[in-house]
């Protein structure tokens, strides 16, 4: 499983290896190979294929031996512009036969704190005891109470440990401990909660539903699950009272019918949430991954 967990690794080195060559004929893909960026199936060798100016200068992969599943959040160059990149790489038979991409480009003005990282937490690596590695039912439970509770305003049933965060397009979003806040914003207040806290005091409350869903990386050996999903914004509601802040305006951002692709990385310890990472970027409304 060692060699075959290696191998997995070797092959998003290799991606991007490719990727940055402009050349996808260095890897071996499958006749039939389906490629998408951002939610549309095209021809490998587009987009960032034909964008790529540097190799990663911040790599977090992952991989399912099992399941001959790979994935990544990367850092990387378009021309002379940073972007984040999302990547999942299923192999059968020594082929690449699937590429999903999300590649997050900002806008000028847009938050760009992804451009900070430089190495993965490693949390994330840590590998459990093999009487407290979660089964793949487990990790799928999780995940799944996580946007539960996301949609149901409730953290009644979702199991974060005390010290789990968020980190999303490398902003910490929960449990963020950074003592420069802005106390009248109330986004950068609610990312000082707890996760716990945050979803106790209903803070995405605009959120309409997270559907769909697609679980694909199950490694239990170091509790982590990835999951792919869709964030939806019906953006019906204006506003709403947070405990201990008062009446809120929805942000515009959520005001807006808006559809927002994430791929999202949970470590589970202990029973616990402990971490989740997200990569993530907003679509038209009704959307869905290019995968159902």
């Amino acid at each position: 499983m060692e060699n075959k967990r290696s191998h997995l690794e070797g092959l998003i080195d290799r991606y991007f290896e490719a990727l940055v060559a402009h050349d996808p004929s260095l890897l071996p893909l499958a006749k039939n190979c389906k490629f998408t960026e951002n939610t549309i199936t095209l021809q490998p060798g587009v987009g960032l294929w034909a964008t790529a100016g540097s190799l990663p200068t911040y790599k977090h992969a992952f991989v399912d031996p099992k399941e001959g599943q790979a994935g990544c959040f990367a850092v990387l160059l378009e021309h002379d512009s940073p972007v984040l990149l999302a990547l999942r790489l299923k192999e059968e038979n020594e082929q690449i036969t699937e590429i999903e991409t999300i590649v997050v480009r900002p806008q000028e003005g847009d938050p760009q704190e992804f451009v900070k990282l430089e190495r993965p937490d490693p949390i994330f690596a840590e590998v459990l005891p093999p009487d407290e590695r979660p089964t793949r039912e487990d990790l799928i439970r999780h995940s799944d109470s996580y946007f539960d509770g996301l949609e149901q305003d409730t953290a009644d049933f979702v199991k974060f440990d005390d010290d789990c965060y968020r980190m999303e397009n490398g902003m910490i979003t929960a449990n963020n401990k950074a003592a420069n806040i802005d106390a009248n914003d109330a986004i950068a207040v609610s990312s000082t909660m707890k996760c716990a806290e945050q979803f106790e005091k209903k803070v995405f409350y605009f959120i309409s539903r997270v559907r769909p869903r697609r679980h694909w990386l199950f490694d239990e050996e170091r509790g982590l699950i990835v999951t792919n999903a869709v964030i939806v914004h019906d953006g019906v509601v204006l506003g709403s009272e947070i405990p201990g802040f008062g009446k809120v305006e929805t942000p515009l951002f959520a005001k807006r019918p808006s559809s927002v692709v994430v791929m999202e990385l949970f470590k589970i310890k202990n029973d616990k949430i402990r971490a989740i990472e997200v990569v993530g970027t907003t679509f038209p409304y009704g959307i869905g991954t290019g995968w159902e």
